[in-house]
C-alpha cells in the first residue's frame, strides 16, 4: 500500500467537517492521555487505484479478555489497504497493554477519557482517512474476507454504504443464530436496524452528509444513523448476502432494556409524526420488544388505518400481530396477511438487541 510523508506540510489539506480532519487527537489537559501507532512513526496510507482505502474503527473500555480477537481479525483481512484506528476510553484492567502489543501495526491509537461510546465512535471519525468506515466493537470480530467481500459490492454496486448477513455467538463462540439482511426500505421504519450495525461498511461521503453519531443517545445513536441513511434518497444501499461479523451476546437487566426501548421511541418519533405517544409505545413495544396485550392491539390498529403508512409497512405489521396470536376480525385488515415480503428471522430481533445495550450501557456507565 502507498506511504505518504507525515509532516505537517506534507499532509493532505482535507477540508471535510467529519471524516479525516484530524492526524492526531490534541492532548488535553485531562489525564491520562496516551497515543502511539504507525502514524506517528511517518507512515500515513490512502487510496490506490481499484483499492480504495477502508478505516476500521474499534473503540474499547475495559475489554482486556476481549480486544485482541478483534485486532487478530482485523490483521487477518484479505483486503490489503486498511488503516486501524483505536480510540480507548481510558481503560484500567489492562487494555491498553494488549493495544501497545500490536501498536507497530496499528495506525493510530489513543487512550483518554471520553463521554460514552458515540463520543469514542466520533473521534475515530475524526481521524479516518478511509473512502469506507467500518465500526468494528471490540468484543466482535470480523472473518477474513469480509471487508475484501464488502468494498467488492460498494464498487460493484457504486454504493454509499452496505450491509451483511452476520453470525450471533454465546461468550463462548458457539453458534446462538444467524442475523439475518431486513429491509433497507421504508419497512425499516417500523421493523427496525436493516442489519447489525457491524455489519456496514459507510462511505466518508455518506458522514459527510449525514453528520455525526448523536451523542445525545447511549444505546441507539447507530440504529438513527442507519434510518438517516435509508431515509436519505441520495444514499445507495448494496448488502453482502452472507455473514461477515461475528457478534457476541451477553445478558440484559430489566434497566438496560427500558433504557433500549426508550430510546428507540425517541429515535422513530422523528418518523412518525402521524401517530400519538401511546401508539408509538405500543410500536416499539410490539416490534422491539414482543409484548402482545390489547392495548398493542388497538393502537397497531389505529396505525394501519393511517394513510401515512404505506402497504409494505402495513404488511409487515399485520403479520407482526399475526405471530403474537392476534385474530384478524376486521375486513379492511385481511387483504394485508400472507404477502410475501423476506421477513425472516423475525424471532432474533430481541435477542440481537441485547448484547447491544450491555456492551453501550456498560461502556458507558463504567467511566
Amino acid at each position: 500500500m502507498d506511504m505518504v510523508d507525515t509532516s505537517q506540510n506534507a499532509l493532505p489539506k482535507i477540508p471535510n467537517q467529519v471524516c479525516g480532519w484530524r492526524f492526531r487527537m490534541e492532548s488535553s489537559h485531562v489525564k491520562p492521555f496516551v497515543e502511539g501507532g504507525l502514524r506517528l512513526r511517518g507512515t500515513y496510507k490512502r487510496s490506490e487505484s481499484n483499492a480504495p482505502l477502508v478505516t476500521i474503527i474499534t473503540v474499547v473500555y475495559n475489554r482486556v479478555c476481549k480486544l485482541e480477537r478483534a485486532i487478530k481479525s482485523v490483521l487477518m483481512q484479505t483486503y490489503r489497504n486498511i488503516e486501524y484506528i483505536v480510540i480507548d476510553g481510558a481503560s484500567t484492567d489492562g487494555t491498553l497493554e494488549v493495544i501497545k502489543n500490536y501498536e507497530h501495526i496499528i495506525d493510530y491509537y489513543v487512550s483518554e477519557p471520553d463521554q460514552g461510546v458515540y463520543n469514542a465512535m466520533n473521534k475515530g471519525l475524526s481521524l479516518a482517512a478511509g473512502d469506507y468506515i467500518c465500526i468494528l466493537n471490540s468484543d466482535d470480530w470480523l472473518i477474513d474476507d469480509a471487508i475484501k467481500y464488502s468494498v467488492r459490492e460498494l464498487l460493484a454496486s457504486n454504493a454509499d454504504y452496505s450491509g451483511a448477513d452476520e453470525y450471533c455467538v454465546d461468550e463462548q463462540g458457539n453458534l446462538v443464530f444467524l442475523y439475518g439482511l431486513r429491509h433497507f426500505d421504508e419497512v425499516a421504519l417500523v421493523m427496525g436496524n436493516p442489519c447489525n450495525h457491524g455489519t456496514m461498511l459507510i462511505s466518508s461521503n455518506a458522514y459527510e452528509k449525514i453528520g455525526y453519531y448523536d451523542e445525545t443517545y447511549k444505546i441507539a445513536a447507530d440504529l438513527k444513523m442507519q434510518l438517516a441513511l435509508i431515509t436519505d434518497n441520495r444514499m445507495k444501499h448494496c448488502i453482502i448476502n452472507k455473514p461477515i461479523h461475528y457478534y457476541e451476546l451477553a445478558g440484559l437487566s430489566d434497566i438496560h432494556k427500558d433504557m433500549m426501548l426508550k430510546e428507540v421511541a425517541q429515535v422513530l418519533r422523528e418518523y412518525h409524526p402521524s401517530i400519538n405517544k401511546t401508539e408509538l409505545c405500543s410500536l416499539v413495544s410490539l416490534v422491539f420488544d414482543w409484548q402482545f396485550n390489547e392495548q398493542i392491539i388497538s393502537d397497531i390498529e389505529n396505525i394501519l388505518r393511517k394513510p401515512y403508512y404505506t402497504q409494505k409497512q402495513k404488511y409487515y405489521l399485520l403479520n407482526r400481530l399475526v405471530e403474537c396470536g392476534y385474530t384478524i376480525k376486521d375486513q379492511e385488515f385481511k387483504h394485508l396477511v400472507g404477502k410475501t415480503f423476506s421477513y425472516h428471522h423475525l424471532g432474533t430481533r430481541f435477542y440481537t438487541f441485547i448484547k447491544k445495550i450491555i456492551y453501550y450501557v456498560c461502556y458507558k456507565f463504567d467511566r
